[in-house]
Formats: C-alpha cells, structure tokens, sequence
C-alpha cells in the first residue's frame, strides 16, 4: 500500500484533473489507516466526477470506521443508485441492513426474556383474577416495548432508505428475523380478538418466536466460527 500510495501521488500531480488517480490515492490511503488522507481523496474525487461510485462507496466505508451508520447507509445507497451495477456498493448497503435488523433483533429477544420473567411471577399467587390482571398489564407492557425496541433499532436509517433495506433483508439472510419482528407486533392484536386471553397468548408466543430465531442466529454464527476455526 505505501508504495501504491506513492505511485498514486505522482499520478495525481501529472493528471490532477482526473478523477481515478484520486481515487487510487484515496484507496492506498484506506489500507494504511490514513482515513483523514482517505477522505480528501475521495471527496476531490468526486469533486471532479460526482458520479464515481466507487468513492461514494469508500467515503461510506469511513463512515462504518467512525460508527456513522446513518452516513454509511446513505452513501452505500447513493453509490448504487450512481451505478445500479456497483455490487460492492449493493453488498456493502445489504451487509449494514442485515446488521441494523440483528440489532433490532437482540432488543427484542431481551424484551421477550423480560416479559416470560415477568408472566411467570405475575403467575404467582392464589387469586385468579389478581393473576389474570397482572398478565395483561405484563402483555400490553411489553406490546409497548416491542415498539420502543423497534424504532430504538431503526433510528439510525435515513429518511426513504426503510423500504429499500427492508426489501432486501426480507430477501436475503434477514428474512427469519424479520419475520420474528412482525410476529411480535401483530400477535397479540391479532389475539385481542379473543379477549385479553388472546393478548396474553398472542404475546407468549411471540416471545417464544423471538428467541427461538434469535437461538437461529446465535447457532448460525457459532457454525461459521467453528467451520472457519479448523
């Protein structure tokens, strides 16, 4: 990288009108760790072609290094609607989803550990009606929390980008979780149709679904780590 970094120098004082060898000076400094050096390519770059997705893609992956998930998920999406062809850009957006639905995800697996913590001592005690008026206060808490968590987790998308990432984790490897997500938020309402026995069931078991995809998850990323530890 450093002596690329070099060659990309001399390039840009021969052609400082260009674009690419910016880019490439832009790139070898990414690989050393010069983010500050890393961006000013990259912006002069784009400066001189606004529609080089690439550096669109690059300034979005100093964003990830400085924790600006917002800032990412806009520029992954700006690359690829420069150049609908940019697979990095496309992976690159698709890989920070599937990471802002995981997030989602957890949040709502603590929840449900909450609440079936929360039902089991509200289950205590001798008077049924005592019991069945604290479960549905347990029920509709943790409806409530269910929402909280969700709009906890999604807060770091940008305005217009929730279809798009929603779309393509529901495609791909997101699928499970948000399937979980959806049955948390619609089970008890579709369970109030029976009574705030239904509320309560409705709850139960999305709690159950929840942690049982969450278990998926956990499983999955275990395998990978004992496959890639051989």
């Amino acid at each position: 990288p450093g002596a690329a970094r070099g060659a990309a120098r001399r390039a840009v004082e021969l052609a400082p009108d260009q674009a690419d060898p910016l880019f490439v000076l832009g790139y070898a400094a990414l690989r050393l760790n010069l983010t500050a050096e890393a961006e000013k390519a990259f912006r002069a770059a784009l400066a001189i072609d606004p529609g080089h997705s690439m550096a669109l893609n690059n300034l979005a992956v100093l964003d990830i290094r400085r924790k600006n998930i917002r800032g990412a998920l806009a520029g992954f999406r700006g690359a690829v609607g420069i150049d609908p062809r940019n697979r990095t850009a496309a992976s690159n957006f698709e890989a920070i989803g599937r990471r802002v639905i995981q997030s989602c995800l957890r949040w709502f697996a603590v929840v449900s550990i909450a609440f079936l913590f929360a039902s089991g001592v509200a289950g205590s005690g001798l008077d049924p009606d005592a019991i069945a008026v604290r479960r549905r206060f347990v029920a509709v808490a943790v409806y409530v929390l269910w929402w909280a968590a969700l709009a906890f987790g999604l807060r770091v998308i940008p305005r217009g980008q929730l279809k798009p990432l929603l779309r393509m984790s529901v495609r791909g490897q997101g699928a499970p979780a948000c399937f979980a997500m959806a049955a948390a938020l619609v089970l008890p309402v579709a369970g109030g149709v029976l009574g705030w026995a239904g509320v309560v069931g409705g709850a139960s078991a999305a709690a159950a679904t929840t942690l049982l995809v969450r278990l998926y998850y956990v499983a999955r990323y275990f395998g990978r780590w004992s496959r890639g530890s051989h």
